[in-house]
């Protein structure tokens, strides 16, 4: 298993702007990490998250991921500040 972590809030999430083309790891879920209190009551506050993968075959893959605003789509044209993840399954 993989898991990326990231924070999250109302503004903007984080999406796998790639999954399609993963070929090596597939994506699970999404999982809230750690909630606190004073996260749950925050309506602007950053949630803590991660992306949850398995490995199906031997080989590498880039997990490529970026943050767009709420309201607008995931997709490989968004942003040219992505984060990329390189990923080797053994």
């Amino acid at each position: 298993m993989v898991e990326i972590y990231y924070f999250t809030n109302s503004c903007c999430y984080y999406c796998i702007v790639n999954e399609k083309s993963l070929s090596h790891v597939q994506f699970i879920k999404s999982k809230a990490v750690g909630e606190t209190e004073a996260s749950r009551m925050c309506d602007g506050c950053d949630h803590p998250a991660a992306f949850v993968f398995k490995a199906i075959k031997p080989g590498i893959d880039t997990i490529r991921l970026d943050r767009p605003m709420a309201l607008e789509s995931c997709d490989s044209t968004y942003s040219k500040d992505q984060e990329l993840y390189v990923v080797e399954v053994k």
